[in-house]
Formats: C-alpha cells, sequence, structure tokens
C-alpha cells in the first residue's frame, strides 16, 4: 500500500477512536449515574457462571472502551506524525537540491554576463582599431595622391 492509502486508513482509524471513546463515556456515564442513583444494584446479568451486576459492568466496559480507543488514536497518530515527518524531510531534501541548483545556474549566469562584457570590450576595441586603421589608411593614400599630383605638374581635370 502506498502513503496516500496508509494515511487514509489511519486518519479512518483515528476518526473510529473517536467516536468509539465518545461512545465509551456515554456508557461509563450510564454505569456511575446508575450505581450513584443505587449503589447496590438489584439487576444482575448471568454470564455463563458469573453472575454481575449491571452499572459496575457499564463502568468496566466504559473504562475499557476508552483505554482501547485511546490507544488506538495514539498509535494512529505517532504513526502518521513519523510519516509525515520523511514526507517532510524528503521535501526539504528536494527543495535543498533545487536551491543548490539555482544558485549554481546564477553563479554561472553571472559568469556569463562577465564574459559577455568582456567579449563586447573586446569588439569595440577592434572596431575602434579598425576603423583608425581605415582612417590612417586614407590619409596615406591622401598623401601619396597629393605627392603624385604634385610631380606630375598636370591637372587631372581640365580648366
Amino acid at each position: 500500500m502506498s502513503f496516500d492509502n496508509w494515511e487514509n486508513v489511519l486518519w479512518g482509524a483515528m476518526i473510529v477512536s473517536f467516536v468509539g471513546v465518545f461512545a465509551s463515556a456515554i456508557i461509563l456515564i450510564r454505569g456511575l449515574v446508575g450505581e450513584y442513583k443505587d449503589p447496590h444494584s438489584a439487576v444482575m446479568i448471568t454470564v455463563g457462571a458469573w453472575v454481575l451486576r449491571k452499572y459496575p459492568l457499564l463502568v468496566i466496559i466504559g473504562v475499557a472502551g476508552e483505554l482501547l480507543f485511546n490507544t488506538v488514536s495514539f498509535v494512529a497518530s505517532i504513526t502518521l506524525d513519523v510519516w509525515h515527518s520523511a514526507e517532510l524531510a524528503k521535501a526539504n531534501q528536494i527543495a535543498s537540491a533545487a536551491y543548490k541548483a539555482g544558485n549554481e545556474n546564477q553563479e554561472r549566469a553571472e559568469k556569463l554576463e562577465q564574459n559577455n562584457l568582456v567579449l563586447q570590450k573586446d569588439l569595440a576595441n577592434t572596431q575602434k582599431g579598425l576603423a583608425d586603421s581605415s582612417l590612417h589608411s586614407k590619409n596615406r593614400l591622401s598623401a601619396k595622391a597629393a605627392v603624385f599630383l604634385t610631380l606630375r605638374k598636370k591637372p587631372l581635370i581640365a580648366p
């Protein structure tokens, strides 16, 4: 049987025991009231070779019933507590593992973010370097063109 089925059985046992304790208390009270009204009860019950008086018998049955049903309730309650504690410990282990995994993922995300920032900075520096080298290259070409034009002495475009 799974835990859920046993849990239902134990809760049922606890309900039955509470009803049993209530019924036993009523029987006990009836016996005590009868004893109070007539301490020397003339009502006798014959059980085999035993001859019992009615009201003391009700008191005995009521006390025995309360003892039995309280014991059943106590055992069911302790068993449920143990099982719930075990289930709670298992749930705490799962939550702890999930929390640890979440922290590890957070650390990985932070490292990736830092790496991304470094790469973006490197890319920006590379792009700036390329732009500077392109500008420098254009400036060199312009200087060479100026030298070439001055050496040629003729304008390229007719006036």
